[in-house]
């Protein structure tokens, strides 16, 4: 373990000094609320899936999920001018992780059983 870090925190595998996924998606942090937390588990999952969610990126996806449940709680308040600017920023989110379909087109999605793999550069 290198100094400094916590027991169970999720550290990124380095192979040929690029970071790869860990085996299982991020856990969101404990200082979400339980919507967000919930909207966390199921981005997180997609994004491991699909490769491309590093342990490194949790503080961004935990702002993102943040953001996302305080935009559903404006909706259902039918706060409209905070629900718009809510929107905004989400959109942004969205196509940093690749979340849209014109912002996936532009994500560099790892192909299963490459990364790290000695015997693919022969």
């Amino acid at each position: 373990m290198k100094p400094g870090t916590k027991p169970n925190q999720q550290q990124p595998s380095d192979i040929d000094g690029r970071l790869t996924p860990s085996a299982k998606p991020p856990r969101p942090p404990a200082f979400l609320t339980k919507e967000a937390k919930t909207h966390f588990r199921k981005v997180a999952k997609s994004l491991h899936e699909a490769g491309i969610i590093l342990p490194t990126d949790t503080d961004a996806l935990a702002l993102y999920c943040q953001v996302y449940a305080s935009w559903a709680m404006a909706i259902t308040k039918e706060d409209s001018v905070l629900a718009r600017q809510l929107q905004g920023q989400l959109r942004q989110m969205q196509n940093e992780f690749g979340m849209t379909p014109a912002s996936r087109s532009r994500v560099a999605i790892p192909e299963k059983g490459k990364a790290g793999d000695d015997w693919s550069t022969l």
